[in-house]
């Protein structure tokens, strides 16, 4: 191979097309862009302490003599969590006179799980107290 070619072959090597470089700098942008999200959920989420809410979440239904109040739990915080207590008690005149409990398996960092308790008597003759009684991080 003459010194012509061997220059040849290299600049032959070195020049990209548009295509080739327009997919480089879109490769590296989006592989930017993953590492930013991973970094940032990395530092903001996973240092906070768990925080659970509970809330009516619609209407309550009727149903062959029960009454269905439907809830919905979120973990707030940045931990998981697991086998997470919830109590629903009826307060009707100031007395608690049914009350119920439902347990939650696991609930991710930001996740939401959904469910309802039972009465069979009616909410709206009284009121429905629903709280978090315990968690466990696992």
């Amino acid at each position: 191979m003459t010194q012509i070619s061997k220059i040849r072959s290299k600049s032959k090597r070195k020049s990209r097309t548009f295509a080739e470089k327009v997919t480089f700098v879109f490769s590296v942008l989006v592989v930017s862009i993953l590492v930013s999200l991973v970094l940032i959920v990395w530092i903001f989420k996973g240092e906070r302490p768990p925080v659970l809410e509970i809330a009516r979440n619609g209407e309550i239904r009727a149903v062959n003599g029960q009454f269905y109040v439907p809830f919905v739990l979120t973990n707030e915080g940045g931990e998981n969590v697991e086998n997470v207590q919830v109590v629903g008690d009826l307060e009707i005149d100031g007395k608690t006179e049914e009350s119920g409990e439902q347990s939650m398996d696991f609930l991710s960092a930001g996740e939401r799980e959904e469910g309802a308790f039972i009465f069979h008597r009616n909410p709206e003759d009284g009121r429905v107290m629903l709280r978090v009684a315990s968690y466990k991080v696992p």
